[in-house]
């Protein structure tokens, strides 16, 4: 778990997710660092609070990382049997009704904020 913790965005805690760098030097998911910067007064660094004067640049060596440390987890929690996202890692847990397609939850927080969605488990017993 120390690796995941290291790969995880300061703001939302999960593995970064398109991740760019500041030019402070920390990283944040694109979306995490574009919501912060909305709501905030100044481009500051939600770490350090140093002001970003220039646009984050993507950092693709630890969106590698990232993409290969989910793979490798999304294999093992395969071979227990268990159903994950694909662009996240994460136990798929829900079922998008809006969409008809099982999600995990940090899909509904980023592209299916207001859809209607129901646990996986209840939306499997109501369509037997």
């Amino acid at each position: 778990m120390a690796l995941e913790a290291d790969l995880s965005c300061p703001v939302c805690t999960e593995v970064f997710s398109h991740p760019v760098l500041l030019s402070c030097g920390h990283s944040f998911c694109r979306q995490c660092i574009n919501d912060h910067w909305t709501f905030s007064i100044s481009r500051n660094c939600p770490v350090c609070r140093q002001v970003s004067p220039q646009e984050p640049v993507s950092n693709l060596s630890l969106r590698n990382t990232c993409e290969s440390y989910l793979r490798e987890q999304n294999t093992k929690k395969e071979r227990d049997g268990e159903h994950v996202c694909q662009i996240h890692g994460e136990l798929i847990e829900l079922f998008c009704q809006t969409d008809e397609q099982t999600i995990c939850a940090t899909c509904k927080k980023q592209w299916h904020k207001r859809h209607k969605t129901q646990p996986l488990q209840l939306a499997v017993r109501q369509r037997k």
